[in-house]
C-alpha cells in the first residue's frame, strides 16, 4: 500500500473562515488537487467544483491540497476529505426536508421551474440552492438576516 504525504499550511480554522474554499463557485484558478490511491499507484484529480468532490464517492482519508491565493503570496493547504466536509458541515448545516421545500418553493417562486423534475433542472437548483445559502449565512455574520 503507497502511503500519500502532502506538505503544506495545517491552520485550517483560518482557511475555512477567511477564504472562499467552501462555496460552490467554478474553480478555475486554483482547484481541488485530490490525491487518490489506485492499488499501487497515485492518481492526481483536479477538481473545480466543490459540490462535484464532495459527492464523488471517495473515502474520508483522501488526502486534499489547495492554494489560496493572496494579494501577495500564495499558500498551499492540505486537509483530508473528513476535514473538508466537516467544515462544510459546520459553515451549512444540515437542513431539515421541511426546510428544504423552503427551498424548492422559493426556487419556484423565483425562477418558473421545477426542481424536481430532474435532469439538468436538478443541477441548476443545486447551485441556485448551494449560492443561496451562502448568501444566507454571510447576512447572519453580517447580522442582516
Amino acid at each position: 500500500m503507497v502511503k500519500i504525504k502532502t506538505i503544506g499550511r495545517e491552520d485550517l480554522e483560518n482557511l475555512w473562515k477567511n477564504s472562499n474554499i467552501l462555496s460552490h463557485f467554478k474553480r478555475e484558478h486554483y482547484p481541488f488537487l485530490v490525491f487518490v490511491q489506485k492499488e499501487d499507484e497515485i492518481e492526481v484529480v483536479i477538481y473545480k467544483e466543490l459540490n462535484n468532490l464532495i459527492c464523488a464517492n471517495l473515502p474520508e482519508t483522501t488526502r486534499i491540497m489547495i492554494q489560496w491565493g493572496g494579494n501577495w503570496r500564495s499558500d498551499f493547504f492540505h486537509f483530508s476529505l473528513k476535514e473538508l466536509i466537516n467544515a462544510y458541515n459546520e459553515k451549512y448545516p444540515i437542513i431539515e426536508n421541511t426546510e428544504m421545500e423552503k427551498y424548492y418553493e422559493l426556487y419556484h417562486k423565483e425562477t418558473g421551474k421545477n426542481a424536481l423534475w430532474g435532469g439538468s433542472e436538478t443541477k441548476i437548483f443545486q447551485q441556485w440552492f448551494y449560492s443561496k445559502r451562502e448568501l444566507e449565512a454571510l447576512n447572519k455574520e453580517k447580522g442582516c438576516e
